[in-house]
């Protein structure tokens, strides 16, 4: 009996330090220009790549329209 070996698990975060620090700049600002200039660029990229990895991973994508 042969025995299957699993690939090791990589811990890749979404959200690396400097990520962290950028949302919590984002949350200090008070201008609104400022907060949407640092998520527009640095928050929402990885954001989107986090939902769209949810997505695909539950299979979100193949739901019916109800």
């Amino acid at each position: 009996m042969k025995i299957l070996k699993r690939k090791p698990v990589s811990e890749k975060f979404y959200f690396d330090k400097k990520t962290e620090r950028d949302i919590v700049k984002f949350q200090n600002y008070k201008r609104i220009n400022k907060k949407k200039e640092i998520f527009t660029d640095k928050i929402e990229p990885v954001l989107s790549k986090l939902i769209q990895n949810v997505i695909y991973t539950y299979k979100f994508n193949q739901l019916r329209r109800v």
